[in-house]
């Protein structure tokens, strides 16, 4: 199993897509040798460092 983590600032379906990719070519060089498992966790694309994770309402 290989655990992917995704940079900053990328969306779920971002990271499921770039999963989906680096899964192909691990089966085209040998299949069901690695399974690639992604490791997300939640950010909106807000402009500034701060402003990128999920908005928590208060």
């Amino acid at each position: 199993m290989l655990i992917y983590i995704h940079g900053f600032s990328n969306l779920p379906e971002d990271v499921f897509a770039a999963v989906r990719e680096f899964q192909a070519l691990c089966d085209a060089s040998d299949p069901g040798e690695v399974l690639v498992v992604p490791l997300i966790w939640p950010c909106d694309h807000d402009l500034g460092i701060v402003k990128d994770y999920w908005d928590v309402p208060t």
